[in-house]
């Protein structure tokens, strides 16, 4: 099960061995809540198949969907930043399944792996590259996600070391000498 999930599927097997133990399948049902905002982070789902939104609430009461997240992520993750409390909601929008794992054992799957560990060290100068083609397996637009939610986490988006963003500024107006005039008429136009 843990390959529907391309965020898990990208990790070496034997480092998620014992963070398996800790997670169990669940169903999710349409309409289901699985984060409220502000509320502590308890839990973290792998969804499987299905789709999540992510929510905020404004005001006036407003509830305003801004993300999604499906088979190529994580809801919850922001645990890994040291967020305790969520920021946002989170629903289920379309019924699916889902491999879920307390908070405690995330953090603990994180502190015991090597390469969590090394990645985050290096942080924010450590990123996962897409590479430069886009369509490998058929799950492509998933994977593109998965590696960019990655990198998020890691912190490495505009980030010295990380993705760069390049910056945009006016270069003033060349200006261009006058063009000589041709003496003779063209050849190539004898009409004119």
């Amino acid at each position: 099960r843990l390959e529907r999930n391309s965020l898990l599927s990208q990790l070496p097997r034997e480092e998620l061995e014992n963070f398996r133990r800790d997670m169990r399948f669940v169903q999710l049902e349409s309409g289901a809540v699985l984060h409220q905002a502000d509320a502590p982070i308890e839990q973290v789902f792998f969804p499987l198949d299905g789709v999540v939104s992510l929510h905020a609430k404004f005001d006036s009461g407003q509830v305003v969907d801004f993300a999604v997240v499906g088979a190529e992520g994580v809801v919850g993750g922001l645990a890994a930043s040291g967020v305790t409390l969520e920021p946002c909601g989170a629903r289920v929008q379309v019924a699916g399944s889902a491999l879920v794992a307390p908070t405690r054992a995330f953090l603990q799957f994180l502190n015991d792996s090597e390469t969590a560990r090394e990645m985050a060290r290096h942080r924010p100068a450590t990123l996962v590259h897409p590479g430069r083609h886009v369509t490998w397996y058929g799950d492509d637009a998933q994977r593109s996600r998965a590696i960019a939610l990655v990198n998020a986490l890691l912190g490495s988006w505009g980030r010295r070391g990380g993705f760069f963003f390049p910056a945009s500024f006016e270069l003033p107006k060349y200006l261009y000498p006058p063009y000589p005039h041709a003496g003779r008429p063209p050849v190539d136009n004898p009409d004119g």
